[in-house]
């Protein structure tokens, strides 16, 4: 499904659109690649409550692979997940300037789901920085510690 994307990358996709179960698992076993969790330094993952994401399957991954899942209480992801809070938006920005531009380039094609990795990959180091990531902890309270966020 991926023409060109980020090195590292993995792609699923669902019929519907939606994340299923099953794609969910495709991404924790990134996930784990690429965090190698072991007992002794488990991996944090922070996420919605999406019923993807809290199947019985995912649950007994991230069990055996040293995930512990802290999800967000519904309708508040908004609030507490940091890259909606820092990233998503200069994402957003940059990948709609990123279309713009091959929708010049490519005049009258569409642009299908085949360029869509290739279209974030060019924009995401521009929004995905460290930066970025660190003010979305920040902002949504979780580092440093801010009760009174809400």
């Amino acid at each position: 499904m991926m023409r060109v994307s980020l090195p590292g990358s993995v792609s699923v996709a669902d019929p519907s659109g939606w994340m299923t179960g099953e794609n969910f698992v495709v991404f924790l076993e990134h996930f784990i690649h690429h965090s190698k969790p072991i007992v002794e330094r488990p991996a944090l993952l922070l996420m919605d409550n999406h019923t993807s994401h809290v199947t019985i399957e995912s649950l007994q991954l991230m069990k055996k692979s040293h995930i512990i899942a802290l999800t967000f209480p519904p309708h508040t992801s908004h609030k507490l997940q940091p890259l909606d809070r820092s990233c998503y938006g200069p994402l957003k920005a940059y990948y709609n300037a990123a279309c713009d531009t091959w929708m010049t380039y490519n005049s009258g094609k569409s642009i299908y789901i085949y360029y869509v990795a290739e279209l974030v990959g060019t924009t995401s180091p521009r929004a995905l920085t460290p930066m970025n990531i660190k003010s979305g902890f920040r902002v949504t309270g979780i580092w440093p510690c801010d009760r009174h966020v809400f």
